[in-house]
């Protein structure tokens, strides 16, 4: 038996997509299944129920390009002419690269505070 992770996998070698309707699996395109991998869906159903209801929470926090288009031009009108002049892609790499810089700074905080 598999585990979830190689056969989602699978999954997307194929270029199949599952989709979770009414706690079923459904999957297309259905002439790109191989039978073992629909056996393999079907002894590991519950899990992969719970792994693509995972995904589709984590999908719904994913902001679209216009969202982030919007939170950078807002954030344009604060920074130095210079930053202002780059485009959306290089300014959101800046933003992701500060947040993680800022990040790697709190852990410690973060930790000692659980110990508590």
């Amino acid at each position: 038996m598999q585990n979830v992770a190689v056969i989602m996998e699978q999954v997307r070698e194929h270029g199949i997509t599952l989709k979770l309707v009414e706690n079923k699996i459904q999957y297309f395109p259905k002439s790109a299944m191989p039978t073992d991998l629909v056996e393999c869906i079907r002894e590991r159903k519950a899990e992969i129920i719970e792994c693509l209801r995972q995904e589709n929470r984590f999908s719904n926090q994913i902001p679209t390009p216009e969202q982030i288009a919007g939170v950078l031009s807002e954030l344009r009108k604060y920074l130095s002419p210079n930053l202002q002049k780059l485009d959306d892609e290089k300014l959101l790499a800046l933003v992701n690269w500060n947040y993680m810089l800022a990040w790697n700074r709190m852990k410690p905080q973060i930790g000692r505070g659980s110990e508590k």
